[in-house]
């Protein structure tokens, strides 16, 4: 999150998220992700640093960067990833309507 207040993006708030997350088309294992991103309960680059036979894991194939959520989400120069932000952007502007 802190990429987005460098982009110029507000910080949305823990509590604007869950609001939205629940009373959004978003499936719940989309939400059990944002849960799990916003609670660093997933296994980027780090993690796999210090497992055997699996330290390729640790960094992006693409640019060779270790690999974290800010990465993958926000930093990684892989062609598409932009367009992925305009359409999530576009989903999250959508009306919203308790499930």
């Amino acid at each position: 999150m802190d990429a987005l207040e460098e982009s110029g993006s507000p910080r949305p708030t823990e509590q604007k998220l869950w609001k939205d997350l629940k009373y959004s088309k978003i499936r719940k294992n989309i939400g059990d992700w944002f849960w799990k991103l916003i609670h660093n309960r997933l296994w980027p680059g780090a993690y796999w640093k210090n497992v055997p036979s699996y330290e390729e894991r640790a960094y992006c194939e693409y640019c060779q960067n270790l690999e974290t959520m800010d990465h993958i989400l926000l930093s990684c120069t892989i062609e598409g990833r932009e367009q992925i932000w305009e359409m999530v952007e576009k989903l999250y502007e959508l009306p919203m309507k308790a499930n």
